[in-house]
């Protein structure tokens, strides 16, 4: 996630004259991340160069037959906040001296890892994928998260997406119960619309907490709730959906990674100088015992976890010093398939589409999903045949289709 006020790094610049506070706040700051974070020519592209690559490289899933068979996994789809593979020793291909990450880094070691090196490693971030809300869109569509230059931003749409089809769509027509857990306000950066349009989630976060009394109705700390209590709410909701006949699908989103500087919650050891560091391993301890605790349940034979980190992180401050190649972090445990090649791919957060898939026991009668292709197989990824690029600067350009998904009259 951004910050409070830096809600999408793309707002549209037509309709400027009637501007209340809120969206000036919304459009000042958005010129702040182009002016920091996008190069002129992309901020061209962006505004007035029209390309065919969405019509040429999209693969729309309702032209594909995708089998989910009832032996299928369930799947937690776990997104650490701002968690990279970068935070591992660079004895272990990270770039600190110390491992901030052991337990993660073990995780990934004795399950499945795909990295774009030879060490325990991830994908690589390329444009609209780089904030939580972004990386959620284009990990469960193949497709980045742009908001049309006809419109205004999320929270003036009833749909999010309507012409596209996602993972929770795909799952929900397949029979699975769905849940988005989170310790925030999911209303924030239209997640909630998002998951409840595409897949029918039950939205359990900080509201829902306090409207069903778990916690107190003054309770605050950092977005809400920090992840201990996440992760033991997590094992309440999970144990309940292992109950029923139905297979389930949970997405659980971690918080206290978030820049700058995280929260520490009391129990953590002090090992670093840095908050931000003893904030990171603190997170992985933490995680690691939530896959034990589902381990350790029944229902973990017929259960993939997935973790991702969603993006990059932007703590600024606590890697200025850092030179070395960044990649957020991935594991995939109990997975129903075996890849050809995890080592040596070079893949972005839409590949993960197909992969995630394919990873519960799905089957994908194409070459991939959206922008995805899936990783477990030997076709290339579209980062891998064109370069970060010039796949970015495609992705930077307009597209009629794209404008599309967003009209209902394309509702898929």
């Amino acid at each position: 996630m951004k910050n409070k006020f830096q809600l999408y790094p793309i707002v549209f610049l037509k309709n400027y004259r009637n501007i209340s506070i809120f969206s000036f706040i919304t459009l000042t700051t958005s010129i702040w991340f182009f002016a920091t974070h996008i190069k002129v020519n992309n901020i061209y592209n962006y505004f007035f160069k029209e390309t065919g690559f969405y019509n040429e490289e999209y693969i729309n899933p309702k032209n594909v037959d995708i089998k989910i068979p009832k032996n299928s996994n369930n799947l937690i789809l776990i997104y650490l906040e701002s968690i990279e593979s970068t935070m591992q020793s660079k004895k272990e291909g990270g770039c600190f001296d110390t491992n901030l990450i052991p337990e993660l880094t073990n995780l990934a070691n004795e399950n499945l890892n795909f990295s774009a090196t030879e060490n325990v490693g991830g994908g690589i971030q390329v444009s609209f994928t780089g904030w939580t809300i972004a990386a959620m869109v284009s990990s469960n569509s193949g497709l980045p998260l742009k908001i049309p230059l006809k419109g205004n931003d999320i929270s003036t749409y009833e749909s999010f997406l309507p012409g596209v089809i996602t993972l929770g769509d795909i799952l929900e027509k397949n029979g699975y119960t769905q849940l988005l857990i989170q310790g925030s306000d999911s209303n924030y950066s239209g997640m909630k619309k998002f998951f409840q349009f595409h897949g029918n989630f039950k939205i359990v976060d900080y509201i829902y907490f306090k409207e069903k009394q778990i916690i107190p109705k003054d309770y605050f700390v950092w977005w809400g709730i920090e992840d201990s209590k996440l992760f033991e709410f997590s094992k309440h909701e999970i144990n309940r959906l292992s109950q029923k006949k139905k297979p389930f699908s949970v997405i659980i989103n971690t918080l206290n990674t978030h820049f700058s500087n995280g929260y520490l919650e009391s129990e953590a050891k002090i090992l670093y100088k840095e908050q931000y560091a003893n904030v990171i391993s603190y997170s992985s301890k933490q995680i690691y015992d939530f896959i034990k605790w589902i381990q350790a349940q029944p229902f973990y034979e017929n259960t993939t976890i997935v973790l991702l980190g969603d993006h990059l992180s932007m703590d600024e401050k606590f890697f200025n010093k850092i030179k070395c190649p960044r990649y957020p972090y991935n594991c995939i445990i109990n997975s129903r398939k075996k890849p050809i090649q995890s080592k040596n791919r070079k893949f972005t957060t839409y590949d993960w589409f197909p992969t995630i898939i394919e990873s519960i026991g799905g089957e994908i009668k194409a070459k991939g999903l959206g922008f995805g292709r899936s990783l477990y197989n030997d076709q290339k990824t579209l980062i891998e045949i064109m370069g970060k690029d010039s796949l970015e600067a495609e992705l930077n350009k307009n597209s009629n289709l794209y404008e599309s998904f967003w009209s209902k009259n394309n509702f898929y």
